[in-house]
This record gives structure tokens, sequence and C-alpha cells, in this order.
């Protein structure tokens, strides 16, 4: 997307958007004032490189009611004299606050877990957002945090969020990596549970299994349709009434063709495991002894123009054009593609570049208006296979995990998302005595000059500044309505996990007690959600179903 570039899809066509645009009210908050004005466009900062993620020629996402929008336009931006003016007086704190939360996830129990606090926040693009994130309590000591980045519509990334922590906890329980299970809910391995006699390393190995076979066991099942409307028997009755039934296809199929770039972080004790299949991020901030703040990635973003993505997908497309399979598309923008068309290499759904290609021919007009996607010849060409890591977590130095779709890292490094943390916590007052001496001096912060003031949730506080911090600049981000939006920013997801540190440090600590807390604006909340192992039973794939019964149904005709 463009780097907070404003050049509104409102004038990304002088002659033929603006005054077409500036006739729509821009309904952004209720309680904003209506306005008529027509929109600016604001000089334009310089882009980050970070491009338009997706060439759509499916029509079944459209059909399915997923209207969808380029994450980048190419079109030229349009100086800011040459375009009109919008009113910039939006609810700012209505609008970040509107989808915030702060989550205290402290534990009487001795055996807590490392998490100590999460703060949360999402701000939509896309009407409805694409974005979900979701946090789990996975017993006593286990804590999953889930960032999902939708595409071509929302229904793949809401499975995804509904289901990944009971299909995780699954995988987990087959390999007899718990003790117990009961009522749905289940505990982490104990003196007496098999895994516990495990080496660490084969441990880390048996994890990494299990999240693995949890996201390609879903990742199946979505494709697959799983999740799409129970398929017709085949009899007079439905193919007397076959276009009903197609119609029922055309609407749930966009659970299988839309898809989500996934982003896990199971936090077990001080043991911390990423898994990524997409391109969102999590970013770990580690204090250093002079008190200043390191940023290190924890995951790596999965794009075709990375080395080892690149080399993985010549090498499972033997004999195929090089430049096709990982190319540009011509006249569009710099970005790498996976058959000049996507531009992740992992994530779950995306049916089309997974399917096999009799699958999507099978498909009936106007379901989709070409059958695959061009050059697909091989498929699959995108996996849900994430890339997990491990970490055991530096009680002494290890202070916050940021996670977070790519709509914050196309705006902020990973450096300045941890600058701006570190800032919020300096200003929050989060340690007993909060002296430069304690939190180190941070050069970026004043280069930069974050806004660390106007929030309690850090997680708002990252979406505030990748939207330019100030009011003025926020409100201008913030007032282009839907589609005009997409344009400006993409949806933003973001969780901060603070850490609980060294007993005889209370560094973080105090971020949760109830003083602190109850001066936060809106309500707090206590404990997380319990996983629901019932929604990782088996499941039945409907999408054969469906095509034995239009094959039967062609046959009728």
């Amino acid at each position: 997307m463009l780097k907070l570039s404003l050049s509104a899809a409102a004038t990304r066509s002088a002659a033929t958007r603006t005054s077409a645009a500036a006739s729509r009210s821009v309904q952004v908050s209720a309680s904003r004032a209506a306005s008529t004005a027509s929109k600016p466009a604001v000089t334009s900062s310089s882009n980050t490189g970070s491009s338009g993620r997706w060439f759509v020629p499916v029509a079944a996402a459209v059909a399915a009611g997923a209207a969808y929008k380029y994450y980048q336009q190419t079109d030229t931006i349009v100086p800011a004299e040459s375009a009109t003016g919008i009113a910039a007086q939006v609810d700012i704190d209505s609008i970040i606050y509107s989808q915030s939360s702060i989550t205290t996830l402290a534990s009487a129990s001795n055996a807590s877990p490392a998490g100590l606090r999460l703060d949360s926040c999402t701000v939509g693009s896309n009407n409805p957002s694409e974005d979900r994130i979701a946090a789990i309590s996975l017993g006593p000591t286990s804590q999953l945090f889930i960032v999902v980045d939708g595409h071509v519509g929302e229904q793949c990334a809401q499975i995804v969020v509904d289901h990944i922590a009971p299909y995780i906890a699954q995988e987990l329980k087959s390999r007899r990596a718990v003790s117990t299970v009961s009522n749905g809910s289940w505990w982490w391995p104990t003196a007496s549970s098999p895994a516990a006699s495990t080496s660490s390393s084969d441990r880390s190995q048996l994890v990494t299994e299990s999240i693995t076979a949890a996201f390609e066991r879903l990742d199946s099942d979505i494709v697959n349709g799983a999740f799409m409307t129970p398929a017709p028997k085949v009899s007079k009755t439905t193919l007397a009434d076959a276009e009903a039934h197609k119609q029922l296809l055309n609407a749930s199929i966009a659970s299988a063709v839309s898809g989500a770039c996934t982003l896990v972080a199971l936090v077990d004790g001080q043991d911390l495991f990423v898994s990524c299949a997409g391109d969102s991020k999590a970013i770990l901030g580690s204090r250093n002894e002079d008190g200043s703040f390191e940023a290190i990635d924890l995951s790596v973003e999965n794009r075709p123009d990375h080395p080892e993505e690149r080399e993985r997908i010549l090498r499972e497309h033997p004999g195929e054009d090089p430049d096709m399979l990982v190319g540009v598309r011509p006249n569009y923008d710099a970005s790498f593609r996976v058959l000049q068309y996507i531009a992740i290499s992992r994530a779950l759904g995306d049916a089309f570049l997974k399917w096999p290609i009799t699958t999507a021919q099978s498909l009936p007009e106007p379901l989709v208006t070409k059958k695959t996607v061009p050059h697909c010849a091989t498929p699959p060409y995108v996996t849900a296979t994430p890339l997990t890591t491990h970490r055991r977590i530096n009680t002494s130095k290890d202070r916050f995990m940021i996670l977070c779709t790519d709509g914050l890292t196309d705006e902020l490094s990973s450096k300045e998302a941890v600058s701006i943390v570190h800032g919020f916590m300096r200003v929050a007052q989060a340690v007993e005595k909060g002296t430069n001496r304690v939190w180190g001096e941070d050069p970026l912060s004043h280069q930069k000059g974050w806004v660390l003031d106007r929030d309690d949730n850090a997680a708002a506080c990252l979406v505030r500044n990748a939207f330019g911090g100030k009011d003025d600049a926020v409100s201008r981000i913030l007032a282009v309505e839907y589609p005009d939006s997409r344009d400006v920013r993409d949806d933003v997801s973001v969780q901060v996990v603070f850490f609980r540190g060294d007993a005889s440090n209370d560094t973080v600590e105090t971020l949760v007690e109830d003083e602190r807390l109850g001066a936060s604006r809106y309500p707090v909340k206590r404990g997380l959600d319990s996983v629901n192992l019932s929604l990782a039973k088996q499941k039945v794939a409907q999408l054969p179903k469906w095509i034995q019964w239009l094959e039967a149904s062609k046959s009728a005709n």
C-alpha cells in the first residue's frame, strides 16, 4: 500500500473520480458532523516498496459478496494543489478504540505463563474489515495469540481465527503433548505426561510439528469445502431446482477461494513458538543492559521475492518458466508475484491456487469467469505450511512482543514499532522509577517525534503513530471512506503482549496493577477464553459432493 500518501482514490483520476467521491458523505464516525467538502491529496511521502498484493480475475469472490480492492493502485499520485479538500475533523479516539482492548493475563497460580498483559487494536479499511485477531487460553501456563489478515473477502479469515487454536490443541493432544483433556479444557505437559520426559529440542520439534499439522489440516478443510453449505443429494427434486442450489454454492464457495495470512504465537511458560503463513509479522522488544531496546524479528514475511521462498517455488515446479513462477506482472507494479498473480507465497485458503485444474474447471459459470489462474499448470502454488521459530523468553531482557498485520509494517519498521512501545512504557511510567537510566535513551523516538501521551493501550499507540501520530495527519487518514480508503491504508491489526519480568524486577508488572488499569478509558478484560476442542472435530469435505451433484445436473439437462 502507499505509505501514508493521501493521493486519495478520490483524486486518482482528477477527471473521473474526484467529483463522484466528493458527493459522498464521509461516514467515518456517527459523532462527526456531515460534510460535503471534497477530498484533498496530501503531498506524497516515500513509498516503502511494499506493493499491491493481488491481481484478481476471479469473480467467485464478488459472487459471494466479497467486494475487494487491490492493496495498492498504481495510478499517478495527484499533487496537493490539484486536489480538493476534505474536512479532517474526525473522532480519532472513537475510531481507534472502537475495536481496542486491554486484557490482563496474570494468574494467581505459581505456574503462570510469561504473558502478563495483552493490548489489542484493529482499525479497518475494507468494509467489512478482513483482519481478525484473537487470544485463547490453552491452560494455566499456555496462551495462544492469533493475527489473521484476510484477502479476497473475510470468510476464510473468520474460519481461521475461530478454528486455528482448537486445531493446534487437537494436534498437540494427538501427539501426546498434553496430559489431560476434560470438558473442552486441556493442560500442557505435567511431570506425569509422556512429553515431560522428552528433551528440550525434541519437545520443540513436537510442538512445531503439531502447529504445522494444524495449519495444513485446517487449510485442507477450507480448500475442500468443509465449511461450505452442505451439498444436496442427487435427486429429482434437487435437480429440478438446480439454479437455486447453484446459488447456494455461489454464496458459500468464498470460504475456500478467499485467503488468510495467518500468524500465531504460542506462549507456554518461558517457551515462545511463532508460526507464520503469510506476511504478518512478530517482533520482540528486548531490553539491553544500558536500558535501550533491540527489535528482534520472530517471523519471516512469506513473500516470493524472499530468496528461500523463490528457490522453494522454483524447485516445486521444475520445467516451468522461472519469470512466470516468480515474476513482476507487466505494466502493473514492481512487486514479485507467484504466477505474476499473488504477492505472498504462504496462506490458508486461496483455493484457485491449490485445487487441481479439473476441480476449477468443473465449477459453473458465472461462479468463475476464468476457470484457473493463468499459467496455473501444476498446483498448488501457495502453501499453508507455516515457518516456525522457537525461543526461550529471557525474563531479564525480553519485555514485549508485537504481532501485527502488514497494515502496520507497511508504515513502520520493526525498529520503529519497538521504539514506540518502548516510549509508551516510559511515558506510562511502567516502572517503579521511570528514569532514562532505567529505560535508556532512544534517539529514534526524538527523531521521529512519536505521539506517546495519548493512549493507555500500546497497540492503539502503534496504530496512531503508523497513521502519522499527530491529530492532523491521523484525521486525514481516517477521514477517507471505503472504498477510497484502500488507496490510503490497509486494515491494521495489532497485539502487544507484555511479558513477566524477573521477580526482583518490577519493570512491567505495574502496567497491570488495578489502579493503573482503572484509569483506562475502556473496560479491561481479565483472563482469556479457554480453547474449545469441539471445533477441531473431523469434518466432511463438501466440494467433492458439490462437484458430483453438478455433474448430475449437467447430465439431467
